[in-house]
Parts: C-alpha cells; structure tokens; sequence
C-alpha cells in the first residue's frame, strides 16, 4: 500500500482517510474476481459547475486508452445520467417514498457492479451530485441541499470511495457564469434585487466542503482553485489519481461550455428593456466594483482557510503560476480585492 503525501498542507488525521491504494501497483496483476484481491477503488470528481468540469470530463473521456492501460476507467454524464444513478440527482424536497426505494436499489445494483469490475479504479465525475446550478441560482444559495443529495449518493460509493475533488472559484465569476448560463436558457434579464440576494447569500464554499466531509468522512477530499487550475485538466486528474504521474496523456482540445459574453447573452434576450440589464462588452460582471470586492474578499477568506489545512478535512492543491488572469483572492504575486476584470477570460 502506498501512501499520500501533501505538499501543500499537512491535513489533521481527523477520521478522513489519508491512504490510497496504488493504481500502478494493481495494473500488473492479473483481472481481479469478486471473491479475490483488493477491491476497486473508486474516484469522485463533483465539479463544481463553471469550474471547467465539463472541460475535464471531455478531457478524461479522450484519455480513456492510456487510463485503461493503467486499470483506470471513467464515468462522465454520459454514464452516470444515463438512468442507473437517476434517483440521486432529485433535490432533497422532491424525494417520495418510492424514488427513495428506487435510490436504494441503484446503490445495492451499483455495489455489485464495482465489486465485479475487473477495473482498478473508477473515477466519477458529474457536478450534479452536489446540486443543480439552477437551482443555486433560483433558490439564491450555493447549493443549499447538498448534503442530502450526497447521502443519496454515500450507500452507492462510500465503501469503495478513496478520493473526492472539487474546485472552486471566486464567487463574483461564480455568480456572473451561473447567471449567464440561467439567464441565456431562461431568455430573460436580470434585476438589482436578484444581484443582491446572490451576494449576500451566506453560503460558502467551506460549507459545501463540511457538507461533503460530514457525508464521506473516510474520503480524503481535494480542493484547488479554478483560477489557478484553469486550462490545466492533466494536471487535475494527476492529482486526482496520482498513480498516473508516469501514464502519458495526451494534448487536451480546447475548453468546452464557455461562458457567454455580453453581446451573446444580449442576442438571445428578446425584450430590449431586459437587453439592457446586461451592460458591457466582453465578459459580463454583473456586480458593482463594491460588491466584487466584497465576494472577492470572502473569497479569499475562503483560500486562507484551506491553505492553513481546512481545519482537518480537506487537503488544497494550486500551482503557483497563474493560468487565468482572473483574480484568485490571497493567491501570491496577487492582492486581495485587486480588480482584473478587465482581463478575463471567458472560461466556463
């Protein structure tokens, strides 16, 4: 058994389960029966939404052959909304009696199927395990039930349940990509009103990672910051699995669900009074100079927490270089509440 070592943190051993089996290690042996070897090992990716997490999930898709060569396979939304896993994606408060049947009969046919993988390891990634972005965005909290959506989710995976990754992203960038993609689906404008209960909304990203910890509290659970990570999605599934350090991968193509800009966002809105709640060019900023600071701030709050260890629960992981030229609040070279708006990239 090998075990994992962070650099950049040293997590508290506070019930979260610092030991991955090695990948590598299994791949040379011979295809594992239900009644002989190590079980397989299981990866969770849960995005978040507008954190190129569709990016990764093409990106791991197109290296399916190296995976397979090193015992790895994947399911993306393609496998996992494909019906065998739908009683976990309902919101909380739309769970009856007989869906919740149906979830337990997907979590005891899906603990079969992985203990008869002749697989190594299995990552998963889908963000609609922690909630829908429409929902964040209608309910004005950042993904308020995800607890109870993931303790659908815990009797499916938990036991085999090694690793679970999440990125985040600075809320002003979050809201503005979230509502954009709400807002161009919807054809519709925005309001202040909307814009103010976005911003003061009180949840943050620590708490969707408590929420996580509380459910999956055997998983070691890995956080990087999408501003740092953007563009970079070898080096996020590396770190996921960091038995494929030696697997070669090959060159990603591009990123995928970008946000709109103004002008898109604009041209599928048919009344021209709500046309006009979305002001600029290039990427949209929806919040004022004020407000961006504030989220930004919190923010940052948000990065000093993990990179002082998260309390236990979490281990972070950044580059030190920057891949995006949006702001990541307390990154070094960077100052809190630094405004680069003006030189976003629109990455979804």
């Amino acid at each position: 058994m090998r075990k994992f070592r962070s650099v950049h943190l040293n997590a508290k051993k506070t019930g979260t389960n610092l030991v991955l089996r090695g990948v590598g290690a299994h791949a040379a042996g011979a295809a594992r029966t239900p009644s002989a070897g190590p079980r397989m090992d299981l990866y969770l990716h849960l995005g978040a939404h507008r954190t190129g997490s569709t990016t990764f999930q093409f990106f791991a898709r197109s290296q399916r052959r190296a995976l397979r060569y090193a015992g790895v396979s994947v399911w993306g939304p393609s496998e996992t909304r494909d019906g065998r896993m739908d009683p976990f994606f309902k919101a909380a408060d739309r769970v009856t009696p007989a869906l919740a049947r149906a979830g337990r009969q997907s979590s005891k046919a899906l603990r079969v199927r992985f203990s008869q993988s002749p697989d190594r390891a299995l990552l998963i990634s889908d963000e609609n395990f922690l909630g829908s972005m429409y929902a964040n965005v209608r309910g004005r909290r950042l993904y308020e039930d995800a607890g109870r959506r993931l303790v659908r989710l815990q009797p499916a995976v938990a036991r085999d349940c090694r690793r679970i990754g999440l990125a985040i992203r600075s809320y002003d960038r979050h809201w503005a990509s979230s509502l954009a993609f709400v807002l161009r689906k919807e054809r519709r404008g925005t309001n202040p009103t909307e814009l103010a209960a976005l911003a003061a909304q009180p949840r943050r990203w620590r708490d969707v990672i408590a929420d996580v910890a509380a459910v999956f509290p055997r998983a070691e659970i890995v956080v990087w910051p999408f501003e740092s990570l953007v563009g970079a999605p070898g080096a996020v599934l590396r770190r996921m699995i960091p038995e494929l350090t030696t697997v070669p991968l090959s060159p990603r193509a591009g990123h995928h669900h970008p946000s709109p800009s103004c002008s898109e966002l604009r041209a599928t809105i048919p009344m021209v009074r709500a046309r006009r709640s979305i002001r600029g060019e290039g990427a949209w900023s929806p919040f004022d100079a004020d407000t961006s600071a504030y989220l930004r701030a919190q923010y940052a709050d948000d990065i000093a927490w993990l990179r002082a260890g998260a309390d236990g629960v979490a281990s972070y992981f950044e580059t030190q270089e920057i891949k995006s030229p949006e702001v990541i609040a307390g990154h070094p070279g960077l100052t809190r509440g630094t405004d680069h708006d003006q030189r976003q990239r629109r990455v979804g």
